[in-house]
């Protein structure tokens, strides 16, 4: 054999081949026998209209082209090409971009964009990417079996880039789909863009106007509109997930979501359970982490409503901000674990560390201040507001506590009003309780229906139906147990015994009477009785007056405790002698429930018609000298004459 031949119609090289003869050429490279057929198999020509390189294929004829590799036989069946370029087309790969007609095309990959036709502007990379779609434009399509299509698959703007990224799209326009499985199933969804393995993978339909980013996310939902889901296995649902307007960024966030639309889940987790709760707003990691149903939610901060399961119409925000609520509903909860405990209570609102953190059933509260009503349980329709107020409170109810430490110990109380710093601070059981001013009533502990009004007022009392009015007012230096008792002023310019309606001024004494003034009193107009004769009945004239004012015995004296009486020399009456003659006007003796003594006090006002009436007898008796008188001197006068 012949390894090279020239001749004046060609140059030939020959190879160790079947015995064929080389195609005639400018340059040839093929096989050579003594037979007049044409080779089998020529390994390259170049002609005046072509350059070709054949490979050991099938009988086929290369296209023609500026440059082309392919097969060449006698046969009239159409070719197969492995490499097309033009100055409007690259195709490089078995049968790439085999019937198009469409401008502008760059395909690399076997059968890639095969059934192109009309498309313009394209990129395809990859084993049958966009394989059986008929006319795309405008795309990067990169990856095996990116964007395969069907033979009806007509769309625009893509970009597929990832192994079956896109692969089922038909119409779907301006999506960006990049990675493995990205956007596999979506058909005719526009406006779309999925970044990461697996994402979108199922999702069908008319779904668009998405933006999906990380691993898995949004992997098994089927129908998404107008969503943005961020984080591997964010918002990965099931496959008859169906939901619109959600905003997922977070590891997992919203990750069981199925109907639930409208719903922002931020964090990690965040979310993760909810199914059909849909107007949610979840922020924080494991944030409303095992929300099912609930909906209009709002929980803001690390774990905040991480129970809550069908809740709703709540707002939580803080660490651990309602972190047990399952079916509480309306409830308002701010600050690090505010409301921690509850679970399906509702129309509370809780606002501080610690605020309601035991509450479980509680309902229409308001706690605001760090640690407020922290040990509420089932209490209801309380106000505690200020650090610490009602700290204790258990079951109480109907309470109001404003102020640090206000109504602090109170655990079964109830109806009580507490206003004041540290204002019935020690209130465990007591009841219907009024107490304003710091410190008021601060070591009342079972006492029941107080007004305590003032700063320090019956700061050391525990009693009943007391009403103390003023700064200091009903203030001891140790506890004191009184009832009915009224103080006005701290130096009880005002005191009464509300059970013997009794008043007293300047004292605490009223002794034993309905008015009693400690000192001097005094007014512009006369004091008044009532002495209507309509009002009376069994009326006498009063008898013997004059002997009964002969019998009473004056005196001067000093009082042996100078406190509450006027000081020095003093006259009056010694109330035991006026007793034995006048009883009516003389009132008191014996002891009263308490076992004190009960001093005797007089009626001296009474004493004024036994005075008018002495007076009167003893104008009678004037009369009656004076006529005796004027009857014996008539009688010496007579004789004398």
């Amino acid at each position: 054999k012949d390894l090279f031949f020239i001749n004046p119609d060609s140059a030939r090289i020959y190879i160790n081949t079947d015995s064929t003869k080389a195609a005639k050429g400018g340059f040839a490279i093929g096989g050579l026998s003594s037979g007049k057929g044409l080779p089998a198999k020529n390994i390259f020509v170049a002609t005046a209209d072509s350059t070709r390189v054949y490979v050991n294929a099938d009988n086929s004829k290369a296209g023609k082209g500026g440059f082309a590799i392919g097969g060449l036989s006698s046969g009239k069946v159409a070719p197969q090409n492995f490499m097309h370029l033009t100055p409007e087309n690259y195709f490089i790969g078995h049968e790439a971009g085999k019937v198009t007609t469409g401008k502008y095309n760059s395909f690399i990959g076997y059968e890639t964009g095969k059934a192109n036709t009309t498309g313009e502007k394209n990129v395809f990379m990859g084993y049958h990417a966009a394989n059986l779609a008929k006319a795309v434009n405008n795309s990067v399509v990169m990856g095996n079996e990116a964007g395969k299509g069907t033979t009806s698959s007509n769309y625009s703007n893509a970009v597929f880039i990832g192994y079956q990224a896109g692969y089922g799209n038909t119409s779907g326009g301006n999506n960006v789909f990049m990675g493995t499985y990205a956007g596999k199933s979506n058909n005719i969804g526009a406006n779309n863009v999925f970044i990461g393995n697996q994402v979108g993978q199922n999702i069908t339909g008319a779904s668009s106007n998405n933006v999906i980013l990380g691993s898995s996310s949004a992997n098994l939902a089927k129908t998404v509109n107008r969503s943005v889901i961020m984080g591997n296995e964010a918002g990965k649902g099931s496959t008859s997930s169906n939901y619109v307007n959600a905003v997922f960024i977070g590891y997992q966030a919203g990750y069981n979501n199925t109907t639930g639309s409208n719903n922002v889940f931020l964090g990690t987790n965040s979310g993760r359970s909810n199914s059909t709760g849909g107007n949610n707003v979840m922020i924080g990691n494991l944030t409303g982490y095992n929300n099912t149903t609930g909906g209009a939610n709002v929980f803001i901060g690390d774990e905040a409503g991480n129970q809550n399961t069908v809740g709703y119409r709540n707002v939580f925000l803080g660490y651990n901000a309602g972190y047990k609520n399952t079916k509480g509903v309306g409830n308002v909860f701010i600050g690090d674990e505010a409301g921690y405990s509850n679970d399906s209570a509702n129309f509370n609102v809780f606002v501080g560390i610690n605020a309601g953190y035991n509450n479980i059933s509680g309902k229409n509260n308001v706690f605001m201040g760090t640690g407020a009503g922290k040990s509420n349980k089932n209490g209801n329709s309380n106000v505690f507001m200020g650090m610490n107020s009602g700290v204790s409170n258990t079951t109480g109810y109907f309470n109001v506590f404003v102020g640090s430490a206000a109504g602090f110990n109170n655990t079964d109380g109830t109806n009580n009003t507490f206003i004041g710093m540290f204002a019935g601070y020690r209130n465990t059981e007591g009841q219907h309780n009024v107490f304003i001013g710091d410190f008021s009533g601060q070591h009342n502990t079972t006492g029941v229906n107080n007004v305590i009004i003032g700063s320090y007022a019956g700061n050391n009392i525990n009693g009943n139906n007391n009403i103390y009015l003023g700064n200091g007012a009903g203030f001891f230096n140790s506890t004191h147990t009184e009832d009915y008792r009224l103080r006005i002023g701290s130096d009880n310019l005002i005191y009464g015994e509300l059970n013997n309606k009794r008043v007293a001024i300047n004292t605490d004494n009223a002794n034993n009477m309905t008015f009693y003034v400690n000192g001097l009193a005094g007014g512009t107009n006369p004091w008044q009785s009532p002495s209507d004769k309509r009002l009376k009945t069994n009326i006498k004239p009063l008898q013997g007056a004059l002997q009964s004012v002969l019998n009473l015995q004056g005196v001067t004296f000093n009082w042996k405790d100078e406190t509450d009486h006027r000081p020095g020399q003093n006259i009056g009456f010694i109330a035991q002698e006026v007793k034995e003659i006048f009883p009516e006007i003389v009132s008191g003796g014996g002891k009263d429930k308490e076992g004190n003594e009960i001093y005797y006090s007089i009626e001296y006002a009474t004493l004024t018609p036994v005075l008018v009436e002495a007076i009167k007898e003893l104008n009678t008796e004037n009369k009656e000298l004076k006529a005796k008188i004027e009857a014996l001197e008539k009688l010496i006068q007579e004789k004398m004459k």
